[in-house]
């Protein structure tokens, strides 16, 4: 690769190795803060849990306490059956009421067919009514008789107005079906009494049936990304509980850690693209000649032991040309150490496009260069070259808005096929031929004869 390229590729290599380092930093400082967050989540998800089963316990605690109405009533109905009438049952069912919290009102159906209730009053619509012609009831009444347990049922819509939660108990006598008992209870009553010694501001929740019907709470809560849902189970059937800490978002320090991931990996890849540059500018430093962007001796002295070596083992030739800018002190003196600067910068540009990618042109100082020509089969390989540059430099040159004619001397030394290279001999030939050349008058070129 020709050394012109090199900057483009070095800087190709930089992005490449940065972009690796940006995103394996980024890579191991994202999982770092997903473990993080993850385990603040899951703290935050265990406590709401607790809550959750604190709230559940308030449920079940005040169910347990209305649902012994029913079973008792059940149980005084199976061993009173043949000494009952409706005033024994309205008495029942009144001293029952009076002693139950959050109870709305009891009632007995025999057979499907309500035919006591007490309170009567506020209730008159649901005497005599037959639970075959309450569709939205008729399911949980029918699923209760089948199974021959309780269920709760709810909150519905009741017939008498307003919603609650019905508990169902069939009786069964003789092991047949005799009928079927309803405690009705007020919901709110109920869950605020469930719920009074479990008040915490720094949570929320919200409650739904089986059937996705929400009846406390939010119903957004459900659709809420950090909130918990948990379920409780109840008599043939259950509700579900999505809770949610009220400052459910994310710490401010997550943030916080998401922008420092991104700055620290962008920071990695910023450093070692600026560390490939910067070492590969000094490097570039002490092998280039910073005025013509040529390599400088140490670099050529290298790519001469290199070509020497591939010239012995491929049976090639190698060329040393030694170059002189004609009368540059005269050009520097005339028009100035800039113009002069600028005209070394043309010659370099000449002849290095006059040139193969594989020769190296070299600036070894002041208006001296020197080009290796590696590859060669022939001695006239070189002298084509020799030719071709100065032919270049026929035509006058533009620099710095003068018009110049510029001149060059060139020595030219060509190794010996199948013998050893000599560098510092053949570095010798080429300045014995470069003095020849300027000798006879400059501006043409001289091959060493031997």
């Amino acid at each position: 690769m020709n050394h012109s390229q090199a900057p483009l590729r070095i800087k190709t290599i930089s992005i490449l190795l940065a972009a690796i380092a940006c995103f394996l930093l980024f890579v191991l400082l994202h999982t770092i803060s997903k473990f993080q967050k993850d385990e603040y989540i899951y703290k935050e998800q265990q406590q709401a849990i607790s809550y959750g089963e604190s709230l559940r316990s308030g449920v079940d605690r005040e169910l347990n306490s209305l649902l012994f109405i029913s079973n008792g009533l059940a149980s005084y109905l199976t061993v009173y059956k043949d000494e009952l009438d409706s005033k024994k049952i309205n008495a029942i069912l009144e001293d029952l009421w009076s002693k139950a919290k959050h109870v709305r009102n009891l009632g007995i159906a025999v057979g499907y067919r309500l035919t006591y209730v007490y309170p009567l009053k506020g209730n008159e619509k649901i005497i005599g009514v037959d639970f075959h012609d309450i569709p939205w009831q008729w399911k949980k009444v029918k699923m209760a008789v089948d199974s021959r347990q309780g269920i709760i049922d709810g909150p519905i819509n009741l017939i008498q107005g307003g919603s609650g939660i019905v508990y169902r108990y069939p009786i069964f006598i003789k092991n047949q079906y005799w009928g079927i008992l309803s405690t009705v209870i007020n919901t709110q009553p109920f869950l605020d009494a469930a719920f009074q010694h479990n008040q915490d501001n720094d949570y929320v929740f919200a409650i739904r049936t089986e059937n996705r019907q929400v009846f406390y709470g939010s119903p957004d809560l459900f659709n809420h990304k950090h909130a918990v849902l948990i379920e409780t189970n109840l008599p043939n059937g259950k509700w579900e509980w999505a809770i949610e800490k009220r400052d459910s978002e994310r710490p401010t320090y997550f943030y916080v850690l998401d922008t420092l991931t991104v700055l620290l990996s962008l920071m990695a890849g910023f450093g070692v693209y600026y560390y490939i540059q910067e070492r590969y500018s000094l490097r570039r430093e002490a092998l280039i000649d910073s005025l013509t962007n040529l390599p400088n001796r140490r670099y050529l002295d290298r790519k001469l032991v290199q070509a020497s070596i591939d010239a012995e083992r491929n049976h090639e030739l190698i060329s040393v040309l030694l170059i002189d800018l004609d009368h540059f002190k005269s050009i520097n003196d005339t028009y100035g150490h800039a113009f002069g600067d600028a005209t070394l910068v043309r010659v370099a540009e000449t002849i290095q496009s006059n040139i193969r990618g594989t020769d190296i042109l070299s600036r070894m100082g002041g208006d001296e260069f020197v080009l290796l020509l590696n590859h060669l089969y022939s001695v006239d390989d070189a002298e084509v070259t020799a030719s071709k540059i100065m032919e270049a430099f026929n035509n006058t040159q533009l620099i710095l808005g003068v018009t110049i004619k510029l001149s060059l001397s060139i020595g030219l030394a060509t190794s010996i096929m199948d013998e050893k290279v000599n560098i510092k001999r053949l570095l010798k030939q080429a300045d014995e031929a470069l003095y020849l050349a300027k000798d006879e008058g400059r501006g043409r070129y001289k091959i060493y004869q031997g």
